[in-house]
């Protein structure tokens, strides 16, 4: 079976990626270049493709909310199952960063999921 990944386990690979532990814990943007390996090759514009050096092969979906549909192509989101209320910790790739951002997100949008597999 598969499961969604606990905010925890995205920190394990960011780690494994090179971030620190203090890094990996923190909000915000924060690392190096742990986004340009997590990365797909091509589909981001603006030349923000990344190396997928990781194999996540991270894919610019954007988000959704009820109004609409925004940021394909610029940022991919993905969320964790670590929940504190009506949010989630999530993490965010850009055309623009090759760092990763992880903070809290309401349930009320669309994001994407990668799952793991136990």
């Amino acid at each position: 079976s598969w499961h969604v990944p606990s905010d925890e386990e995205w920190q394990s690979m960011e780690m494994f990626l090179g971030m620190s532990p203090s890094e990996a814990s923190s909000a915000g943007w924060r690392g190096t270049d742990e986004g340009y390996q997590m990365k797909s090759t091509s589909g981001w514009d603006a030349n923000g493709n990344g190396s997928n050096s990781s194999g996540f092969n991270g894919l610019p979906g954007g988000l959704c909310d009820s109004n609409d549909c925004r940021n394909f192509g610029y940022y991919g989101y993905w969320r964790s199952s670590s929940e504190s209320g009506s949010y989630s910790w999530m993490r965010e790739l850009g055309s623009y960063h090759d760092y990763v951002n992880r903070t809290n997100f309401n349930h009320d949008y669309g994001l994407s999921a990668r799952c793991i597999k136990d």
